[in-house]
């Protein structure tokens, strides 16, 4: 499956277009600041209503348009029937249309599975928690989509729960309602948790030999990767469902008068870390930026080797920015896989030549600036400069 074309409206710098894609590899060449992440960017909200950096709607709404909402949109083909699909941003709302019918955005990231790559994504290791969870719970709604309603619910009964916790602390309301009230939420909510952690840790397992193997592969070493998954700083990777239900129960009673004093949650998923191990050794501290870099990419690149071998296709494959992020050996590394890479990708860079992409069959190539995307056709294909492009304005 790919995408014939996309078309923008009012969405972020973006000039209202329509763009007609290659169903291999699309490479967006431009400055920084001029508009190349913001394509990606339409593409994952398309493909899943989230994007791969913050946003707030209005930030998404072109500010120099009267009207107070953006869009965009696409046909997509395969061998069956074609697509179209469509996302609406509105000031206060967001809507997915398939075939111009309305519907929820979980179907819609289950129908149409994505990977992506980010220079925010490539220092996961060395930021906060919250990236390397982001990292893992990626994954799980890339090839487990039968459960992202698991995590959505999860952070719904973590909101619910941290409003109630909120509202007794600032004495919104009795002490008997909020009792009554606590037991009853937290019956969902240790399920859940329980639940989430538990997928969390199959993922875990379920990529550990392909991880292995890519990374193996892209140092040249016969390097030893693993993940730990920490509650409380302790590695339950490796316990049982009981186990794992156990320890939360025990860290909720340790920490139920503690959370009603700070007014928030203290236990679940979202307190979670984890850890990547390199030859044993926790590669935030024991790993050069490179080999950090190195080992997410082996993760992403695994997560699309274990997703065709388990479902047979490939999932839409988007980069922003990434290759100028990895060394010389890394680069050539991952330009090599997307040149087989069999399914449709969208690469953002700010020189081609560098990129050693120039000669990739069934490629197309866009330069974008100040908003304005157009497609361009190569004079040579090594060494190009921006004088060399040739503009073929094919657009609607």
């Amino acid at each position: 499956m790919y995408f014939d074309y996309l078309g923008f409206v009012n969405f972020r710098n973006l000039e209202n277009t329509k763009i007609h894609l290659s169903p291999g590899l699309n490479v967006f060449v431009g400055n920084n600041g001029q508009g190349k992440s913001n394509i990606l960017e339409a593409i994952s909200l398309l493909t899943s209503g989230k994007s791969f950096r913050p946003f707030k709607n209005i930030h998404i709404i072109n500010k120099d348009t009267h009207t107070a909402q953006c869009a965009v949109g696409g046909k997509l083909v395969n061998n069956v029937v074609n697509q179209s699909l469509e996302f609406q941003i509105k000031e206060q709302s967001k809507f997915h249309f398939l075939n111009q019918k309305k519907t929820s955005s979980n179907l819609i990231q289950r129908k149409f599975p994505i990977i992506t790559f980010s220079p925010e994504s490539l220092s996961a290791i060395k930021s906060g928690p919250d990236e390397r969870r982001n990292l893992l719970d990626e994954w799980i709604c890339l090839y487990r989509p039968d459960k992202i309603q698991t995590l959505t619910d999860f952070s719904k009964a973590l909101k619910n729960r941290n409003h109630l916790l909120k509202d007794y602390k600032k004495e919104k309301i009795y002490l008997d309602e909020f009792e009554a009230l606590f037991d009853s939420l937290n019956h969902t909510y240790y399920r859940l948790c329980t639940d989430v952690t538990m997928l969390r840790v199959q993922a875990i397992k379920d990529i550990h030999n392909f991880f292995n193997k890519c990374m193996q592969r892209i140092s040249g070493t016969k390097a030893k990767v693993s993940m730990q998954y920490l509650v409380s700083d302790v590695d339950v990777t490796g316990d049982s469902l009981d186990k794992i239900g156990h320890r939360l129960q025990e860290r909720a009673e340790e920490l139920r008068f503690a959370e009603i004093a700070s007014g928030g949650s203290l236990f679940g998923p979202h307190k979670h870390d984890v850890i990547i191990q390199y030859n044993d050794n926790d590669s935030r501290y024991f790993c050069s930026q490179g080999q950090q870099r190195a080992l997410i990419l082996s993760f992403k690149i695994a997560q699309i080797v274990y997703y065709n071998a388990r479902y047979g296709v490939f999932p839409l494959l988007l980069l922003d920015d990434v290759l100028s992020e990895l060394d010389e050996e890394k680069r050539s590394f991952l330009v090599g896989f997307l040149k087989e890479y069999k399914a449709q990708t969208f690469v953002t860079t700010t020189e081609l030549g560098s990129s050693n992409l120039s000669n990739s069959e069934n490629m197309k190539l866009f330069k974008i600036e100040r908003g304005k995307i157009s497609e361009e056709k190569l004079q040579q294909l090594t060494g190009m400069e921006s004088s060399e492009y040739e503009s073929r304005n094919e657009f609607l």
